[in-house]
């Protein structure tokens, strides 16, 4: 249970770690997360929020998994998103990744855009989905477009949307890290199952050379 003093506490534990100033000039006050309410701010902070937990025991991730479970995830974004610094993006990655984490069934779960983060691997995803020749724009127009986009697409395969979101950004990160060599292993089937098993085989490559290294280090 959060002390009275709690958020007061968290936060000048962080100024601390930072070796700032205790009016905490060079921590980001206006967009942090942390820092405590101040001058007349309508957004609160994180602790805050954790400090009203009680019936989860203040566990952000139990509080968020029963709201949703409840039906109550646009009330749970909308929350997320009042604290200071914490925006539609990290709100949705949230969301999503506790959906993820708890094999929720998404049947349900409306609005379903607000649990896709939009990033620029998830918005030229969306982009090549829905057919078009340009990237979808940066911007909340740009971004409610490229997530309805990618829950309908998935939808229609019959695949989690959730699911497909995390996939484009890993895809991205790890295997397409260039636009080009990204959008064009998703233009067709066939160029994908060619991108993936070029991919296999020089992860295979690389396992077998590491495994040589290996062995010849032990021996």
């Amino acid at each position: 249970m959060p002390r009275d003093d709690f958020e007061a506490c968290i936060w000048q534990t962080f100024l601390q770690q930072l070796d700032v100033t205790p009016d905490g000039k060079g921590a980001a006050v206006k967009v942090n997360p942390l820092a405590p309410y101040f001058r007349k701010q309508r957004s609160k902070s994180i602790t805050s929020v954790v400090q009203e937990l009680a019936e989860s025991d203040y566990n952000l991730v139990r509080w968020a998994s029963e709201a949703i479970g409840r039906g109550q995830l646009e009330e749970t974004s909308e929350q997320i998103q009042s604290v200071r610094g914490l925006g539609a993006k990290i709100s949705a990655w949230f969301l999503r990744d506790v959906v993820g984490a708890f094999d929720m069934d998404e049947q349900g779960l409306e609005p379903a855009e607000l649990l896709q983060p939009i990033d620029i691997w998830t918005r030229r995803g969306a982009s090549v989905l829905a057919g078009l020749h340009h990237i979808l724009p940066y911007g909340r127009h740009g971004d409610a477009r490229a997530a309805e986009t990618i829950v309908t697409a998935s939808r229609a395969a019959g695949v989690r949307p959730t699911l497909v979101n995390t996939g484009l950004t890993m895809f991205g990160v790890l295997f397409a890290p260039t636009p080009e060599a990204f959008e064009e292993a998703l233009a067709e089937p066939i160029a994908l199952h060619r991108f993936l098993a070029k991919q296999r085989d020089v992860y295979a490559a690389r396992t077998r050379f590491l495994g040589e290294v290996l062995c010849a280090f032990l021996t």
